[in-house]
């Protein structure tokens, strides 16, 4: 009976570790397929979910990064503007990595409490393409986006483009992450109630 107490607490334990790992703050971005390019210029609407159960952003923390974004030097200028909350402050990091590409940082203004699939924000990122560059797609926060004329992003999108993003339903998107919670509470569950048992049986025999 002892071997089994333990092997349930270590077991208890393993799991529990596991899922204090899982709640590294994270998320999800909605973006068109395909923005388009006129006069080298073009506008890619994105929107920012959480991908936690559910987070608290504070205003006392500086810097909170949303990803990357593609931003070679001499090839593309960005901007971001439309931001959707007046509270909020995002902007594109002038740093770029090996790979030319620059994270994307926000910061609140006052406390928010977000449950998962929640907008944090959405905004438009303007992309200039500089000295004639020939640039036909850009990583978005892990998304790939084709830049190319109207008629092509109207194939690839599946619906004329215009700045304001088509909402998304929420079905189509990836529920793993939260049916893996929901897996790893049962599990907590169960161990639990086998740990209580396996208490009581030790005081009964004890008695």
């Amino acid at each position: 009976m002892k071997k089994i107490l333990f092997i349930i607490l270590s077991m208890f334990m393993l799991v529990g570790n596991v899922y204090a790992e899982s709640k590294v703050t994270s998320f999800y971005t909605i973006t068109n397929k395909c923005a388009v390019v006129k006069d080298n210029k073009a506008v890619i609407p994105v929107t920012v979910r959480l991908d936690n159960d559910k987070m608290k952003f504070s205003s006392l923390m500086k810097q909170m990064n949303i990803g990357y974004v593609t931003n070679y030097e001499d090839v593309v200028e960005l901007n971001i503007y439309g931001i959707s909350k007046d509270d909020m402050n995002v902007y594109v990091d002038y740093k770029r990595n090996s790979v030319g590409k620059s994270l994307v940082y926000f910061e609140v203004a006052q406390d928010i409490e977000l449950k998962r699939h929640e907008e944090l924000v959405s905004f438009n990122i303007g992309v200039e393409i500089l000295n004639d560059t020939s640039i036909n797609k850009m990583d978005i926060f892990g998304n790939e986006v084709i830049l190319a004329d109207e008629a092509a992003c109207e194939n690839i999108n599946g619906y004329k483009v215009t700045e304001i993003e088509r909402i998304v339903d929420l079905r189509e998107v990836d529920h793993t992450a939260y049916i893996n919670d929901l897996i790893k509470k049962s599990i907590i569950g169960i161990l639990s109630i086998a740990l209580i048992i396996c208490i009581v049986l030790l005081i009964r025999k004890k008695k």
